[in-house]
């Protein structure tokens, strides 16, 4: 790439690991949903397939949805 990215062209799906990092990260302009904390990991998947956003997680829960 030659030009930056800008954040508005993100489409991001956080799960409940990193709800902190997708509330920042709607702040920086970037379209993030947010699991809540009954929400399951499929759902993240799901939502992120549906949608063509990327996965943003972390620790364990990464292998799990790889």
């Amino acid at each position: 790439h030659t030009k930056p990215t800008p954040a508005s062209q993100f489409r991001l799906v956080c799960d409940n690991m990193v709800c902190g990092l997708g509330k920042m990260l709607r702040k920086c302009g970037v379209d993030t949903v947010i699991l809540g904390n009954e929400d399951s990991h499929d759902v993240c998947v799901r939502i992120a397939n549906q949608q063509n956003r990327m996965i943003i997680t972390r620790g364990h829960i990464y292998n799990l949805v790889r």
